[in-house]
């Protein structure tokens, strides 16, 4: 059976500390790799070409760099029943 000493205990608790170290710094490199980009995106701009009238009133979208139109939050459906 191999006999502890200070020297062997020593390497041994540096090792840990360095396994500690090295688990903390890819959790970090982990977490910030799914971050999203540097900048948040900038709101929409409501559109004036998007306004509508619906029966609950009137609703504005937006155009999205494509030149897409889109309206977001409208509902569209009677909610399930049963």
């Amino acid at each position: 059976m191999p006999v502890m000493t200070a020297t062997t205990c020593d390497w041994r608790m540096g090792a840990i500390k360095m396994m500690k170290s090295a688990a903390i710094a890819a959790a970090v490199l982990m977490l910030g790799a799914c971050a999203p980009g540097s900048r948040p995106h900038a709101p929409p701009t409501p559109s004036e070409e998007t306004v509508r009238q619906t029966a609950q009133g009137e609703t504005v979208g937006f155009i999205d760099e494509d030149g897409v139109m889109i309206w977001r939050g409208l509902p569209f459906a009677a909610p399930p029943v049963g």
